[in-house]
């Protein structure tokens, strides 16, 4: 059954030719830039049931490093089910309400498919796929979409006395997403990768508390600007936006 797996790699390859045909081959120069840093603060909570599958629900404050201080964009809800199959194969389904400033919102739900499989050195080798319906708050911006991500992870842990006593993990993310429903946007291959460590201290048994640092990059096709005359100031590239993430999250695990 593990075979199946490859055909997440295909459908993430070789789907949407629009893209492939496009977006991965233009010739636009490579612009690299740095963002904001910003502060996650986050509550998890997960509930393991009988053979392995999940309740799991997650609360998190994002804020944005300025000038003049922090700024609250985005405060997150999401509550979900995680079904285990087997060692490798999972499914889960959840809904997600993003509270942005000005009172806006918008709301995702999705299901997913993921599968794990071992490689050298015990680095996870993770593929998921993921359909999902988002809605914005002026009710009038509705959004089918599929994601796809690949992921290398690798878990380090630290013993005392006989039992875990800190554990550190490493991994990076590269995130595809293709509209189901035309739009006039020209999208790069991948939209999304990150890098991520984070080290995860036992406050208590069921208490546990995570620092992680994330280098996130989106990638995107930059339309060329112009100034009143008409005259081109900035011709089409490829844009590359660079952050620095931080955060911390308490975990409560059941």
């Amino acid at each position: 059954m593990q075979n199946y797996s490859y055909f997440i790699l295909l459908f993430i390859l070789f789907c949407d030719s629009h893209s492939i045909l496009n977006a991965q081959n233009y010739d636009f120069p490579l612009v690299r830039t740095m963002g904001n840093s910003e502060i996650w603060c986050g509550l998890q909570l997960r509930d393991t049931l009988d053979q392995g599958s999940v309740l799991f629900a997650h609360v998190q404050l994002r804020n944005e490093l300025q000038s003049s201080g922090f700024r609250n964009y985005q405060t997150r809800l999401e509550g979900g089910y995680e079904q285990k199959f087997t060692d490798h194969w999972r499914a889960g389904a959840s809904v997600r309400h993003n509270v942005l400033q000005g009172n806006n919102y918008e709301q995702r739900v999705r299901g997913y498919l993921r599968h794990q499989s071992l490689l050298f050195a015990n680095i996870q080798f993770w593929k998921e796929m993921e359909l999902a319906y988002l809605r914005y708050s002026d009710f009038r911006t509705e959004q089918l979409q599929m994601r796809f991500m690949l992921a290398l992870w690798r878990d380090y842990y630290f013993d005392s006395a006989g039992r875990h006593f800190l554990r550190t993990s490493f991994s990076y993310e590269l995130f595809r997403a293709i509209d189901l429903e035309p739009r006039n946007i020209d999208r790069r291959f991948f939209n999304r990768g990150r890098w991520r460590g984070e080290v995860m201290y036992p406050l208590l048994e069921s208490v546990h508390i995570g620092l992680f640092g994330m280098y996130h990059t989106n990638y995107y096709i930059a339309l060329a600007q112009f100034d009143s005359t008409g005259k081109m100031t900035v011709p089409d590239r490829r844009l590359n936006i660079n952050q620095w993430i931080w955060g911390l999250d308490l975990h409560l695990i059941f």
